[in-house]
């Protein structure tokens, strides 16, 4: 949804007290602004569900409590987080300095952004379990499953999920807690080659830590298809286990998690009505299967 600008900096004065006399809309999937006041630079981003919000906060002042820099949410007058504009929440939040890094560099320090969410993992473990726990054999091998099966009567998508299913008793005794959920390289923010800031909580919820180990590797095959991943998987795990050590069921289910991953990217797509997108996952699935499992 476009945001009228007159309407967001009016709904943002009103709020939150901040009078913004610019703004820049930022290219992602969901609505997210760049503004600018007297007090200073904020961002201003939709979310879905803004019962999160709470838990934002809780992870971001854990992080920087550990010494990871990321952007905390504001509260309004009135104490709450999240403002409405027609039907879709919106919040404020603290603007990082930094900018991703470009594919030349990122591949160069895959083993930072492993440290990173090892660090990530390590902070946030005693927060408490909330909302919905990640449940692979009713979401992904069921739900999921039977609705993409009803538009692609496709065998690897039947086999795929079958291999899943084999592996759930090993999935069921990893350990859960609080997750990224959508870690990837656009999310970590440096400045003068350090990182400044780990943004992006908003699709956080309790599960396995595996998964995003298996996102942010899934991410990178997408954007980078000619890449050995088995190099840049050893890379990205040899900064994770510096700060957290893994076990090797971990590892062992970080190919099965990829697969979970796209089944995820899959469903979300055909849930928005994405056809184009839902099936350039399927693509991915078939390619990790032939990669993996052949």
């Amino acid at each position: 949804m476009i945001v009228n600008r007159d309407s967001m900096f009016s709904l943002i004065k009103k709020h939150y007290g901040i009078e913004v006399f610019s703004s820049q809309s930022i290219d992602t999937t969901n609505d997210v602004y760049i503004v600018m006041s007297r007090q200073g630079t904020f961002v201003f981003k939709s979310i879905s569900d803004s019962n999160k919000l709470e838990i934002i906060v809780r992870i971001v002042d854990y992080l920087i409590k550990n010494g990871i820099p990321a952007s905390k949410p504001l509260s309004t007058k009135k104490g709450k987080y999240a403002v409405d504009i027609d039907d879709q929440s919106y919040y404020l939040a603290e603007y990082l300095d930094g900018e991703v890094l470009r594919q030349t560099e990122y591949l160069e320090r895959i083993s930072v952004y492993g440290d990173l969410l090892a660090r990530f993992h390590k902070a946030t473990r005693p927060i408490e379990k909330f909302g919905p726990v990640m449940n692979i054999h009713d979401k992904t091998c069921k739900t999921d499953y039977l609705k993409l099966s009803e538009h692609f009567d496709d065998l690897h998508l039947k086999k795929i999920v079958e291999i899943i299913s084999d592996n759930l008793d090993d999935i069921e005794s990893l350990d859960r807690q609080l997750i990224h959920r959508d870690y990837h390289c656009d999310n970590v923010l440096f400045s003068e080659g350090i990182v400044s800031g780990m943004i992006d909580f908003d699709s956080c919820s309790y599960g396995y830590p595996v998964y995003d180990i298996a996102y942010f590797l899934a991410e990178l095959l997408v954007h980078n298809p000619e890449i050995d991943i088995y190099k840049y998987a050893d890379d990205f795990l040899d900064g994770y286990i510096k700060v957290l050590p893994l076990s090797d069921n971990d590892k062992q289910l970080i190919k099965i998690f990829m697969l979970i991953v796209h089944i995820d990217f899959a469903s979300w797509f055909l849930d928005l009505g994405d056809f184009k997108s839902t099936k350039e996952s399927i693509v991915h699935l078939k390619h990790l299967y032939n990669l993996f499992f052949r």
